[in-house]
C-alpha cells in the first residue's frame, strides 16, 4: 500500500515560472548550466558551481553554500513564494509525442526501505554524497524523483476532474518545446487522491535513484520517526503507461586496436551485420542495433537465442556481454572513460560526430517501460544508463523545504 503525503510546496510566481524553471541538475554539463543560468535562474540554486571559478569543484562546500544563500535569497525577496496549506498538485507534461500527467507528492522513506518504492539501478557513492551535501545545505529537495505506478482508473477520475474545473496555475513551453501545466490541487482533491493511492501497491522509481537514496540517508542520519513528514521524498508520480522511454546510446573512443573491418569481422558470431543508410540502420524492435564505425552505418541483428532472464535479455545487457567487454574491453561502465552515453533525444549526428573516424557508436532500441517494472519486481539491476525518459521534469517549479 503506498501511502502519499500533501506537502506545502514554495514556488515561484506564474508569470515567472518560464523563466526560472529549468532543465535537472544531471543532464547538463558545467558549461551548459553557465550558459543557460541568466534565464533559468533555479540553476544558480541546483549547480552553483557554474557560478563559480573552475577551481571550484560540485560538491565543494562553497558551491553547496552558494546554493543555501541563493535559495533564501529567492524566498526573501519573494521570487518564491510558500503555499499556505499543505496539498498536491498535477503536473501534466506534452512533447517528444506523447502527454503524460502526473501527481506532485512526497512519498514516504519508510516506503523505499520495505521496497514498497522499488528501484532498477545501482547509486555512485560519489552522486550520493553530492546531493547529500547539497539537501543539508539547503535544508530542502530542490528537485522531485520522478516515479511510476500500474495506472489506476480512480487517481485518473480524480486528477482528470481537478484539472478540468479550473485553470492551469502554470502554463508555458520549456526550450525543448515540451509544455508544461500545474494545477494546485486544494486540500478535498488532495485528501481523495491520498486515499486513492492507497490502492496502488507498488512506486517504480523511473529517474532519480540517487535523490532517493540520499533523500532516506539524510533521513535516517536525523533520526526522524517512519510519521514524521519529513522523513519523505518529493516526486512526481506518473501511470507508467503514459510514460515515454528513449534509447540510451553508447560510444567508445577507439577499437581496442582493431581496424573496422576487424571489428566487423568480430560480430558475425552473435550477430548478421549489414550496411545500411543511416536512418535504415536505426533499430525498430528488440535485438537490432545501429552500428557507425569507419564513416558509415550498418545494421547489426542479434542471433543468438534468449535466455529468458529479464536482465541478461536487455539489448544493454547483449551489447555488453557480445560487444563491449570481449571485444571492445569495455569491463566497467560506470568507471571506464572510453565509453560514453548519449540520450536518445539527441540524434544519430551526435553519434557520429562522438564516434569520428576512430571510435564507434551504437543506437539500441529503447527500453520499455515494462522492462524496467519487470526488472524492479525481480529485485535486480539494470546496467548503467539504460533508460532515458523524455520529457524530462523541470526543476524550481515546486520545492520541499524543511526550513
Amino acid at each position: 500500500m503506498v501511502q502519499i503525503i500533501p506537502f506545502a510546496a514554495w514556488r515561484p510566481a506564474a508569470a515567472e515560472a518560464a523563466t526560472f524553471a529549468c532543465p535537472p541538475y544531471d543532464v547538463l554539463s558545467r558549461a551548459e548550466a553557465a550558459k543557460l543560468a541568466p534565464t533559468h535562474r533555479f540553476l544558480t540554486v541546483i549547480r552553483p558551481e557554474a557560478e563559480l571559478p573552475a577551481s571550484v569543484t560540485e560538491d565543494a562546500e562553497q558551491a553547496h553554500q552558494l546554493a543555501r544563500t541563493t535559495l533564501d535569497k529567492f524566498k526573501s525577496s519573494g521570487v518564491l513564494i510558500q503555499d499556505p496549506a499543505p496539498q498536491l498538485y498535477a503536473y501534466r507534461q506534452e512533447g517528444f509525442a506523447h502527454v503524460q500527467t502526473g501527481v506532485v507528492a512526497c512519498v514516504r522513506v519508510a516506503d523505499y526501505r520495505s521496497g514498497v518504492i522499488k528501484q532498477h539501478e545501482r547509486t555512485l557513492v560519489a552522486k550520493e554524497l553530492n546531493r547529500i551535501h547539497h539537501f543539508e545545505a539547503t535544508n530542502a529537495q530542490t528537485e522531485p524523483v520522478f516515479l511510476m505506478y500500474r495506472r489506476r482508473q480512480q487517481i485518473d477520475l480524480l486528477v482528470q476532474q481537478a484539472i478540468a474545473a479550473t485553470p492551469p496555475h502554470y502554463d508555458f513551453i520549456s526550450d525543448d518545446g515540451v509544455h508544461h501545466q500545474l494545477w494546485p490541487l486544494g486540500e478535498n482533491i488532495s485528501a481523495a487522491l491520498v486515499e486513492a493511492f492507497t490502492a496502488v501497491e507498488t512506486l517504480y522509481i523511473a529517474d532519480g535513484h540517487h535523490r532517493s537514496a540520499s533523500a532516506v540517508k539524510v533521513a535516517g542520519e536525523r533520526g526522524l520517526a517512519a510519521d514524521d513528514p519529513r522523513a519523505s521524498i518529493m516526486a512526481v508520480i506518473f501511470p507508467a503507461s503514459d510514460l515515454k522511454v528513449l534509447a540510451y546510446n553508447r560510444v567508445v573512443a577507439d577499437l581496442a586496436g582493431h581496424t573496422p573491418e576487424e571489428f566487423l569481422a568480430a560480430l558475425a558470431p552473435h550477430f548478421d551485420v549489414e550496411p545500411a543508410a543511416a536512418g535504415a540502420a536505426q533499430p525498430q524492435q528488440r535485438g537490432h542495433f545501429g552500428v557507425f564505425v569507419g564513416g558509415r552505418w550498418y545494421r547489426a541483428r542479434y542471433t543468438r537465442p534468449l535466455s529468458g532472464d529479464v536482465i541478461a535479455d536487455l539489448d544493454t545487457s547483449i551489447l555488453t556481454n557480445a560487444v563491449l567487454q570481449p571485444i571492445l574491453g569495455i569491463h566497467d561502465l560506470r568507471t571506464d572513460k572510453r565509453i560514453s552515453f548519449v540520450g536518445g533525444a539527441a540524434g544519430i549526428e551526435k553519434l557520429e560526430r562522438e564516434a569520428g573516424d576512430t571510435g564507434v557508436a551504437f543506437s539500441l532500441f529503447p527500453t520499455s517501460v515494462a522492462d524496467v517494472m519487470a526488472v524492479s519486481d525481480a529485485a535486480a539491476i539494470m546496467p548503467p544508463k539504460s533508460t532515458w525518459f523524455e520529457p524530462k521534469l523541470a526543476s524550481g517549479l515546486f520545492i520541499h523545504s524543511f526550513a
